[in-house]
């Protein structure tokens, strides 16, 4: 081992064939010391350049505010580069705990680069609130939210509203959906719920407009679906045809691995001066396939399905396309995702689970 360690720091030659990476090393006097060949370990796809889910944003940049206090706080970030008169609006609702928009930093930019205006309640001021006090924190939130944008300078355009939702926050979404009119809120046309759970907070959804299009997308390798079935079975106005079931699985062929885990949804990155620091639990939360192919273009095919009749094979449908999750860099397609109908029957529960 010395002897080889000294050659190497003679010198060295590498060569890359594919995958397969070849090291020659040479002695101080040129002589061949030993070959040896290492396969590289594949990398992870990358942000796809067109289409949802993509870098090709129609905004260079955005702009950042706040309003209200404690529980009722909101953040609001708006499209900019060009800046925009009226953009759609989406409510995001964050899971247990993840207060902080900084938390889905990354998929926050993504959206608002996209052309939306962004609007995110706080509606938790610390981990003992009750989670019965909460939906009444999101909806002053959401209202006085709605009321700063209206004086610009970029307006919400309320005939497009979307909700998206991680964990408690995708409940409190299907929650308020159902109960829109009652809360003086928009209704919103797309429900996009990520990794539903929390049962304390189920609601009820039979009131759930039937034009709304709603996509449930989880992680297969979870392990539970209840909540995500009963908001799909009881929202029994939607018909099958604007409702859709998604699991995602992990796939550790490559490094790092993509990990389809409760908090795959999460994509932290500092935004701007709207919020402090993550703490060092979420940092390592950052964006990947998974967002990529997973979670951003399921949602941003879903706002497109909703708000301008764009992209509805790619959102609600079974196809090819939709299973479709990328392919590492040695060319093996990342494991597909899992496609369901939302009247999932044990058999099928169990299948995704796997």
């Amino acid at each position: 081992m010395r002897g080889m360690l000294q050659s190497v720091a003679a010198g060295a030659v590498f060569l890359v064939m594919g995958g397969l990476w070849t090291a020659t090393i040479t002695g101080q006097d040129g002589s061949l010391a030993q070959t040896a060949s290492v396969v590289a370990v594949p990398t992870a796809p990358g942000q796809p350049s067109s289409g949802p889910g993509s870098s090709d944003y129609s905004h260079a940049a955005y702009q950042a505010g706040w309003g209200g206090a404690g529980a009722d706080r909101f953040w609001l970030f708006t499209p900019d580069q060009p800046r925009p008169t009226s953009a759609p609006l989406v409510v995001f609702l964050h899971g247990w705990g993840a207060t902080e928009p900084s938390i889905y930093g990354a998929w926050i930019k993504h959206l608002v680069r996209r052309g939306n205006i962004v609007l995110f309640p706080r509606y938790q001021a610390g981990l003992r609130d009750l989670p019965k006090e909460m939906t009444g924190h999101a909806v002053n939130a959401i209202r006085s939210g709605i009321d700063r944008l209206q004086a610009g300078p970029v307006r919400p355009d309320l005939t497009r509203v979307a909700f998206v939702g991680h964990s408690l926050g995708a409940i409190m979404s299907a929650n308020i959906a159902g109960r829109a009119e009652r809360y003086d809120v928009p209704r919103p046309a797309a429900l996009f719920l990520a990794e539903p759970t929390f049962a304390p907070a189920l609601g009820s959804y039979d009131q759930i407009a039937p034009d709304t299009l709603l996509a449930v997308v989880v992680g297969a390798d979870v392990k539970r679906d209840a909540s995500a079935m009963r908001i799909l079975q009881g929202s029994s106005l939607v018909p099958p045809s604007n409702k859709l079931y998604v699991a995602i699985p992990s796939d550790h062929h490559g490094s790092p691995p993509l990990v389809s885990d409760h908090f795959a949804p999460c994509a932290a990155e500092r935004l701007g001066d709207t919020a402090g620091e993550v703490d060092d639990e979420w940092r390592l939360r950052t964006r990947d396939a998974l967002d990529y192919f997973g979670y951003w273009r399921r949602a941003d095919a879903l706002l497109d399905a909703a708000f301008a009749g764009q992209h509805r094979d790619l959102a609600l449908g079974d196809s090819p396309q939709l299973r479709f999750m990328g392919a590492w860099s040695d060319g093996t397609p990342v494991r597909e995702a899992i496609v369901r109908s939302f009247s999932l029957n044990d058999a099928d529960r169990a299948d995704a689970s796997r």
